[in-house]
């Protein structure tokens, strides 16, 4: 039996239509949107205006002419030509984001002429990024594990195998070029954008941020050199001057730095947030980060390792509450710098 032989009047036949949960829209040949229900016009945030200048049964659609909707607008064109059974997911921009939207289409034919389509749209905004989480997981947790393994596997062959010590600086630049290339693939196989790691910041927001690291930078520092003073002071100097390092390697390690937070901080701790749907999310996020960041300094000795832990905890929390890199980087700079001229 088809619907419209239902023993129900033409009135009870257009309230089910009109209070049912999918959004029911119909476009004349010429792309007129001729018909949508309530739930069609909360869906996608539109308002039905009837067009008197054209006809009585036209209506202009605002959303066929929003230009955030190119491929929206491209689909019901599409369809409109050769409409398609099978349900496809489309993306539409409203004003409250992006929406995911199941469509099923269907001709309208009168005596054997196209009338136009029926398109019947299902919000499947909630559906599809769980399944986008649930790729990005995966993708994210075999590269990390190949990173990290990739990374030890390479420091023992050189330190028992090859029985070669390598720099600090070496291993310094292997962390980088490594981290580099796990950014490379996440931007390529999942769903993360260069605007999600913190690299984007308002001016406002990056004075609030520096009004937070500066305090927390200067009484770390004071804290390096505090533990510096007492280790000589007795017997134990671990560097024949109180500060080494020079200008030269001060200013490149800028570069270290900023290099080290956009990895650690925006990207590692960004995707490993993403993994941990569970409670304590945040938490987890920079717990273990600062523990996969402290592991990548295994090479400079299990005192650089803790220190590393500890400092990966406290930029962890500042990317939080900043949700930018450039405060993390400063006191990354600023302490990191000190503590390989004073120990290293």
């Amino acid at each position: 039996m088809k619907f419209s032989d239902l023993p129900i009047t033409e009135k009870q036949r257009n309230e089910i239509i009109e209070q049912t949960a999918e959004a029911v829209l119909v476009f004349n040949n010429e792309g007129y949107l001729v018909y949508g229900n309530d739930s069609g016009c909360a869906m996608l945030d539109a308002q039905l205006v009837k067009c008197e200048e054209e006809a009585k049964n036209r209506y202009s659609c605002p959303l066929l002419a929003d230009k955030r909707n190119k491929s929206f607008v491209r689909f019901i064109k599409n369809q409109l030509k050769e409409a398609s059974f099978v349900p496809e997911v489309v993306q539409f921009t409203t004003n409250t984001g992006k929406r995911n939207l199941e469509a099923r289409v269907m001709p309208l034919k009168e005596n054997g002429v196209s009338q136009g389509i029926l398109v019947m749209l299902a919000n499947v905004t909630d559906a599809y990024t769980l399944r986008r989480h649930e790729k990005d997981s995966a993708v994210t947790f075999i590269g990390l594990i190949t990173v990290i393994c990739a990374y030890l596997f390479t420091w023992s062959l050189f330190e028992f195998t090859l029985d070669k010590h390598l720099s600090t600086v070496t291993y310094t630049h292997m962390i980088e070029g490594i981290s580099f290339l796990l950014f490379i693939y996440i931007l390529i196989f999942t769903s993360l954008k260069p605007r999600d790691v913190g690299l984007f910041v308002r001016p406002r927001t990056f004075l609030k941020t520096l009004w937070m690291v500066i305090p927390g930078g200067i009484l770390v520092c004071g804290i390096l050199i505090l533990a510096n003073y007492l280790i000589r002071l007795m017997g134990h100097p671990i560097k024949e001057y109180f500060i080494g390092g020079s200008l030269a390697g001060m200013q490149s390690y800028v570069f270290t730095a900023i290099l080290q937070e956009f990895l650690s901080r925006g990207v590692i701790q960004t995707t490993v947030r993403s993994l941990m749907k569970i409670r304590f999310q945040k938490f987890w996020g920079v717990f273990m980060s600062s523990l996969l960041f402290s592991l990548m300094h295994l090479p400079f000795g299990f005192p650089f390792m803790i220190g590393a832990f500890l400092l990966g905890i406290i930029l962890g929390i500042i990317f939080e509450k900043t949700e930018n890199i450039w405060g993390c980087a400063l006191l990354h700079w600023g302490v990191g710098y000190l503590a390989m001229a004073m120990f290293f």
